[in-house]
């Protein structure tokens, strides 16, 4: 099932103000999907769609200033913290294993991972393995 959340934080062309909403899209079924959205923080609206309209609604989106923050939850996201971890630890960096368990537990919680967090987990990566 795809799932795919989206954030617009760009400033409002006519007011300067940030726009601050999200909108999530989750693959219910091979026909339908949803998509919840609203102000950041809110519970949002949610509406129902075809599985037909998705590429069109995420171009949609995209085009009206919206990032993807996160792809569908993936399990491999918990495997590759943990392996991480590991090498942090066999490395000596007792600080990052702790950011990327802080990191682990949040998405736990979110189930969202943003971008900056990902490529930080990559960047702590190439450096343990240049150390180890």
């Amino acid at each position: 099932m795809k799932s795919i959340y989206l954030e617009n934080t760009s400033a409002n062309s006519k007011t300067g103000n940030r726009h601050n909403k999200f909108y999530c899209m989750d693959q219910a079924d091979s026909k339908v999907w949803y998509a919840t959205y609203g102000r950041i923080g809110a519970p949002g609206k949610t509406t129902e769609y075809l599985m037909s309209e998705w590429n069109n609604k995420l171009s949609e989106k995209m085009k009206k200033g919206y990032v993807v923050v996160i792809h569908a939850v993936d399990r491999s996201i918990f495997k590759r913290m943990d392996q991480l971890i590991k090498l942090l630890d066999r490395t000596g960096q007792p600080f990052r294993v702790d950011a990327i368990k802080d990191l682990q537990s949040k998405y736990t919680e979110t189930a969202i991972i943003r971008k900056a967090d990902m490529h930080r987990m990559n960047k702590y990566y190439k450096e343990a393995l240049n150390r180890s």
